[in-house]
């Protein structure tokens, strides 16, 4: 496994004390000269809130809930900042500056209440109505009286209230400016936290490991003491591999046991263990399962909740002919050991950003090549757009300036968007961190598997395992990297050309797949807007699929009762029960026609053919698209279901 390469965390800064030499230390405030969004030079004055490797980060004190902050590298701290010896002072001269305007402003507003005989909000009103009685009597002119209170209610007071509202925030955001150095100083602290917090982890995880095992083959015999351990690199997922209840979405937590029951079959079990022994990873599901909650907020509720057992990893070890399923409390990602590549410190990268998170990488060498790719293709589109001003044609290299066409794909690209992986950038130690990480995430698997070696039946017998030296896990484990798709080059396989190619066939009598599905989405569309008519209907949910009462529809294998080749269009026909009028509960014809493009044409299905789409793992992933009419076909033609022939 990789090893974990630390982030150094010697600091060229100090964390308390004074400043020496001009460096800062955490908690200091200095004068910011940098440039606004629209390219103007400001100067701020930021405390140090965060001291990393390269970069010491400032920000602002928070003025109507939002602050600015920005990292300097500590090669530009002496053009881009400057000491303020006097931080305290300075605060303390903005709080009392915006305490005397908000006074003046208050009282500005006394005046006006005064010289119209209004009395502020909190006052013995008898008095106030008193003064006003008294003022509206020495008026000259009432009608100009009138003019000056209708002006201080819609001009003067509203000002006011607003300079006094503005003179608050930033009172209050000079109020808290004293607190940030406290929160600075609180930060390294947490990171000693999340430390702990992984040796907890990593211990309970370790510890936790003989409950959460389970054998499925009571009996069997473990392997040979010295086989060693292949674990396979990519994540697998159950309801691909067994395409259980692919008829209603895919399989879910509660199908375990039977994906469990699937497995341990010696064929399934040596496709997917093929080693004596082997470890896999398995996810119940890939994508989430589209679940009808019918209106109701519980079953919504419910539905949630099942959604997250479905993301829940599980841990499958082959000993020999004994299987293992191990219930994991962490979460893998799609390839529980890196790529060889992954972690190669000798070859330099670059770095995405979406705002101050870190995005992606990707190799230099890949980025001078797109980079390249991408000045051609922005030349080439400003030669087009600069020929054809006012053409309504879009332009073949793309409106954005992101668009890049790299093997035949399109794919965004904006060069200023990554910069250098390397110490001249400042959140270096950001994307240290983040690679640390996922080492961290992968190094896991290690100590999953020593605990089994150490603390469990699941893989013995064997000889004293030591993964934590390159000796010891290379005598004792293998790692698969079955991540990519080396052995699967080409072409995937196409369904949809599959298909058009078998409808071609489609004549009257042929039996096809899909007609149903169709019919249903037509009445669910149906119902929808009978729901969005009906005025005593006041909730939101609306059908995907609706099959009304005492109407079967066309059947999930409908035979085509009328063709026409020209629009290639199907007709269906069969029989409902009547739900209104004399002939209520009586048999009465149904039809729906539907475009081929639509239907699957069982007739012309050869069996065995959805193997094709079955073997190729990127097929195998969208098996909900393919799977419902090709397992529908293999039934039919193996004799397991029948035509609806109404």
């Amino acid at each position: 496994m990789s090893d974990l390469t630390p982030i150094d965390e010697e600091r060229v800064f100090r964390e308390d004390g004074p400043a020496e030499e001009g460096l800062p230390r955490l908690g200091e405030w200095r004068w910011i000269t940098s440039k606004n969004y629209r390219q103007e030079e400001t100067t701020w004055l930021g405390c140090a809130v965060k001291l990393g490797s390269n970069f010491v980060e400032y920000r602002t004190p928070e003025f109507d809930r939002s602050y600015s902050h920005l990292r300097v590298h500590v090669d530009d701290l002496d053009r881009m900042t400057r000491l303020e010896p006097n931080a305290d002072a300075y605060i303390a001269s903005q709080i009392a500056e915006y305490q005397g305007k908000v006074n003046a402003l208050l009282l500005e507003v006394r005046n006006v209440y005064g010289s119209l005989g209004v009395a502020p909000a909190i006052t013995d009103q008898s008095a106030a109505s008193s003064t006003a009685i008294a003022t509206l009597n020495g008026q000259v002119d009432v009608k100009q009286y009138e003019t000056a209170l209708v002006k201080a209610k819609t001009e003067t007071l509203p000002d006011l209230f607003k300079q006094i509202e503005s003179a608050n925030k930033m009172l209050a955001g000079w109020m808290t400016a004293p607190t940030l150095p406290l929160m600075a100083s609180v930060a390294p602290l947490q990171a000693q936290i999340s430390g702990i917090n992984d040796r907890i982890f990593n211990i309970s995880l370790y510890a936790g490991l003989t409950e959460n095992v389970a054998l499925l083959t009571p009996d069997a015999a473990p392997a040979a003491p010295d086989a060693k351990l292949h674990v396979m690199q990519l994540r697998r997922y159950m309801d691909e591999e067994c395409l259980l209840e692919y008829e209603a979405g895919g399989m879910e937590f509660k199908d375990i046991r039977a994906f469990d029951a699937w497995l341990i079959r010696p064929e399934n079990r040596d496709r997917l263990l093929p080693f004596p022994r082997t470890m896999v990873a398995f996810r119940v599901r890939r994508d989430m399962k589209d679940r009808d909650h019918e209106g109701s907020i519980a079953q919504l509720f419910i539905n949630l909740q099942i959604e997250q057992a479905d993301k829940l990893t599980f841990l499958y070890i082959r000993n020999g002919e004994q299987v293992w399923r191990m219930n994991c409390e962490m979460d893998f990602g799609e390839l529980i050991v890196p790529e060889e590549t992954e972690f190669n410190p000798g070859e330099p990268m670059m770095v995405k950003m979406f705002g101050t998170r870190i995005d992606s990488f990707m190799p230099r060498s890949r980025y001078d090549y797109f980079r390249a790719e991408w000045e051609k293709a922005d030349l080439a589109r400003q030669r087009w757009n600069a020929e054809n001003p006012k053409s309504s044609i879009r332009n073949p290299w793309g409106f954005l300036s992101t668009e890049l066409k790299i093997d035949g794909k399109h794919v965004s690209f904006e060069p200023s968007a990554w910069k250098p992986f390397d110490p001249t950038n400042v959140y270096y130690d950001d994307s240290m961190k983040v690679i640390a990480d996922q080492i961290k995430e992968y190094n896991r698997i290690a100590l999953i598997i020593q605990g089994l070696f150490d603390r469990s039946e699941v893989l013995q017998p064997h000889p004293p395992v030591r993964t934590w030296t390159a000796e010891g896990f290379e005598a004792a484990i293998t790692l698969v990297r079955d991540g990519n798709y080396v052995l699967y080059e080409g072409k995937k396989p196409d369904f949809e050309a599959y298909r058009a190619r078998l409808n071609r066939a489609i004549l009257v009598g042929s039996i096809v797949a899909g007609a149903e599905d169709y019919w249903e989405t037509v009445e669910a569309a149906k119902e929808c807007r009978r729901m969005d008519n009906d005025w005593r209907d006041k909730g939101h949910y609306r059908p995907k699929r609706f099959r009304p009462y005492g109407d079967p529809g066309p059947g999930e294998l409908a035979v085509v009762r009328e063709w026409s080749p020209r629009t290639r269009v199907a007709t269906f026909r069969w029989t409902r029960e009547a739900r209104s009028g004399r002939r209520w509960n009586e048999s009465i014809p149904a039809s729906i026609k539907i475009a081929s493009e639509h239907l699957f044409n069982v007739s012309a299905y050869k069996p065995g053919d959805f193997k094709q789409f079955f073997r190729d793992p990127r097929t195998r992933r969208e098996y909900l698209r393919w799977a419902p009419l090709l397992l529908a076909a293999e039934d039919y033609h193996a004799g397991k279901k029948a035509a609806h022939r109404d």
